[in-house]
């Protein structure tokens, strides 16, 4: 059973990222509601836990959060505007937190170098994450074998990232302790992993025979240096497809 805590923090915009966990919450409370229903309470929640208006259309916010919540098997379109919790999902527990009161700095910086003590690099801004990580022997290897790239894991996460990778087997499935490589801290996790996922499958990176079944769909061959190099010329990238960031 998963456990997810909504991430409250004054003076954000929404977002599919904070939408997603409050759809989530909302599916805890009844198991069927109208594409509207869900427009019109995660905006009003949102604002309830100090969150603001951003430049976004909250229904395409929401639409965006549904297709995530349904690509992960927790939602389905049940008919014509009707979404309703996957049945075949296992039901998760979610913590809801009623004060919006943003985390004392010095708690939050703590909780940050903590964080990023589990990495051995630790990039970008944001609640959520995407993690490079891999076997130390792949690693080793392919420095013996004088190669720059090897086979490595790229994931995401709203949690934190070490508890995601024991959630998934890897104890059983490596026979190390996996490295993580690299975290990138970012606001809608499952939209950089994908975006990079993507970027690396156009240059033919997917592992072979990894992605025929969708467990194993996100191994590839790279590396945590060649995956941050692509994140910070993305993010210029996006900058200079963003009409507030100034003329190029």
């Amino acid at each position: 059973m998963t456990k997810v805590t909504a991430d409250i923090r004054n003076n954000l915009p929404l977002m599919p990222s904070n939408a997603r966990r409050i759809i989530e919450e909302l599916f805890e409370r009844k198991p069927q509601w109208t594409r509207s229903q869900l427009i019109t309470e995660v905006q009003k929640i949102h604002a309830e836990r100090g969150g603001i208006e951003g430049n976004q259309d909250p229904s395409n916010i929401v639409t965006k959060a549904l297709g995530y919540l349904q690509e992960d098997g927790k939602v389905r379109n049940a008919n014509y505007g009707y979404w309703e919790r996957n049945p075949g999902h296992a039901t998760e527990v979610v913590e809801h937190i009623p004060s919006a009161a943003p985390e004392n700095t010095l708690t939050q910086a703590a909780r940050h170098a903590e964080d990023a003590a589990l990495a051995e690099k630790e990039i970008g801004t944001g609640a959520e994450k995407v993690y490079v990580y891999f076997n130390p022997n792949d690693r080793k290897l392919a420095s013996f074998e004088k190669r720059t790239v090897w086979e490595c894991k790229i994931g995401s996460t709203i949690n934190e990232v070490d508890a995601r990778i024991k959630a998934q087997g890897t104890r059983t499935a490596l026979s190390r302790e996996p490295v993580i490589g690299l975290a990138i801290r970012t606001d809608d996790c499952r939209a950089l992993e994908k975006t990079l996922h993507n970027s690396l499958r156009l240059i033919d990176a997917l592992v072979p025979d990894r992605g025929k079944t969708r467990v194993g769909d996100d191994w590839f061959y790279t590396s945590p240096e060649y995956v941050e190099k692509w994140f910070v010329v993305f993010q210029e990238c996006l900058r200079q497809l963003n009409p507030h960031a100034g003329t190029p």
